[in-house]
């Protein structure tokens, strides 16, 4: 029978298939390799905040097993801890914003070394309370000279009135975060009902700061100033 034949009687041809596809593919568009210098993500504050963030915690974490046998954020449990003198779960899980699961892990953990214990919660008989031991407290009192150690060393690169701006920054942008985290989840989720963050009461916590929005908003450019001086 010939190829003619074939091709009346509606059975495919040896090889039309493969041409078919090479052919559709060749009718694909072709990315375009010079469609100008691709901008640099190194220079945005965000990504100089993601490194900093990491290779922070990389240091914190090798510093703290070497001289306290402990997990980067173990000390910083007993560190919130400690804080508040006695917090519970719930409040601990969202201070250090980690997952109940890994939270309860850490805790256990530090239990069974003798530096937390749980106590009973007035307020809630179905929930405990969290406290540190007498161990606790001192391991707390020596992380915590470490960690002003540490901080000094890292921000002795900045100029007093640097370090002033830097730390309410700081504050500012972890407030931030926090409210555009609450959106994305809202949108993933369809939530239509906005959540609200409540408002501070009161005096200010000791080392908290209170920023009216004009402070607020010369603090957001000096920052961003700051962390786009080099390139």
């Amino acid at each position: 029978m010939s190829t003619k034949s074939k091709r009346r009687t509606g059975r495919p041809v040896r090889g039309t298939k493969r041409a078919a596809v090479r052919s559709a593919g060749a009718r694909k568009p072709a990315l375009e390799e010079n469609d100008g210098e691709l901008k640099s993500f190194r220079t945005l504050p965000t990504f100089r905040l993601h490194l900093l963030a990491r290779l922070s915690e990389r240091f914190h974490e090798a510093f703290y097993r070497r001289h306290f046998g402990l997990k980067l954020l173990e000390g910083r449990v007993i560190g919130v801890t400690g804080g508040f003198g006695q917090v519970s779960f719930k409040r601990l899980c969202e201070e250090i914003d980690l997952e109940k699961g890994y939270a309860s892990r850490l805790v256990n953990r530090l239990q069974s070394r003798g530096l937390i214990e749980k106590v009973g919660n007035p307020a809630d008989q179905r929930s405990v309370m969290l406290s540190l031991t007498r161990a606790g407290r001192q391991m707390h009192r020596a992380l915590h000279d470490a960690a002003e150690m540490l901080a000094d060393r890292l921000l002795s690169v900045l100029s007093a009135e640097q370090r002033k701006s830097f730390q309410a920054c700081l504050v500012l942008l972890i407030e931030q975060i926090r409210l555009m985290t609450d959106e994305e989840l809202q949108i993933a989720t369809g939530a239509t009902k906005k959540k609200e963050r409540p408002a501070p009461r009161g005096r200010a916590a000791e080392g908290e700061l209170v920023l009216d929005a004009r402070t607020a908003e010369q603090l957001y450019r000096m920052l961003g100033s700051m962390l786009g001086r080099k390139g």
